[in-house]
């Protein structure tokens, strides 16, 4: 019993990293898209560029559904268990 609270443990500090992670990775790629595309007309129609970090949206939106993921598993007892208790008569 000891073993398993430890692997939920360890699933639930993964699972926020993760999820932590592709947030913030993908709050940057959408940030540095829509800045860019506000820019677009400050320089007469030539635009800045091309979006520099939008990479990194391909990367943080699989890293959000495998923290997703992993938090599920590790959450997956305690709501069996509410649910449980509370369709029981």
């Amino acid at each position: 019993m000891q073993n398993d609270e430890n692997k939920k443990k360890k699933l639930k500090i993964i699972g926020f990293a993760v999820l932590i992670t592709g947030i913030a990775l993908a709050i940057t790629a959408f940030a540095d898209f829509f800045i860019t595309i506000a820019r677009f007309n400050e320089f007469n129609g030539f635009g800045p560029g091309m979006p520099k970090l939008f990479f990194l949206g391909f990367i943080g939106l699989p890293l959000i559904a495998v923290g997703s993921m992993i938090l599920k598993f590790a959450y997956m007892g305690k709501i069996a268990r509410y649910t449980s208790n509370e369709v029981s008569p």
